[in-house]
């Protein structure tokens, strides 16, 4: 994939060259003998030069500037709006909570400015293709599971964080492969993940 920077950012990095040949041309000049005159219309030339590209400059920066203080403050809320979802859901160290995809604020539990997560009671697992990985296994043997998939509605301490989309198939591949049928339920309704709990058809 290919990603063109916008205008702007051309335009910043354009006059950044522009104030870099400025000073480097000021500093030149400097070292030539001129009249007392002459030194002054210099001086006072090379300052308008200088305070117009500032202007210039700060301009282009404006718009990246609020750009990154949106984003910023977007981050800052859903950091408080997952927090405040951990506080609601309280997990418990003997729960396991499997993931599916991208259902959960992986950039909110684990913040890249600080070595430990959000949440250290909170126990997740990945659902995906890698399942049969060393650390996957480690962590299914501590919680006494042989096979997740029908921990889901043989147990009660396992739920799972998705979709109703991914719900839906994994309504399917169960009853597909186990000949079961089951409903998956919400038990929480967060503002940045949703848990449910797969219970199995009477």
């Amino acid at each position: 994939m290919e990603i063109k920077p916008p205008l702007h950012v051309w335009l910043v990095m354009l006059f950044g060259l522009y104030v870099m040949e400025l000073v480097l041309w000021s500093r030149v000049c400097e070292g030539r003998p001129v009249a007392r005159s002459t030194n002054t219309r210099q001086r006072l030339t090379k300052g308008a030069l200088c305070l117009l590209a500032v202007a210039l400059y700060a301009g282009c920066c404006f718009r990246l500037f609020r750009s990154v203080s949106k984003l910023s403050e977007a981050h800052r809320l859903a950091q408080q709006s997952f927090r405040d979802d951990l506080v609601r859901l309280q997990p418990r160290a003997d729960q396991l909570f499997v993931i599916w995809g991208g259902n959960f604020p992986y950039e909110a539990f684990q913040l890249p400015t600080q070595a430990q997560p959000a949440a250290s009671e909170i126990q997740l697992l990945g659902l995906g293709v890698g399942n049969h990985e060393p650390f996957v296994q480690n962590r299914l043997r501590s919680f006494g599971i042989e096979d997740l998939y029908q921990s889901f509605y043989t147990r009660e301490d396992v739920f799972l964080i998705g979709n109703d989309s991914n719900n839906r198939r994994l309504v399917q591949y169960i009853q597909e492969h186990y000949q079961t049928r089951v409903e998956v339920t919400t038990v929480f309704k967060g503002m940045t993940f949703t848990v449910s709990k797969v219970r199995k058809l009477l």
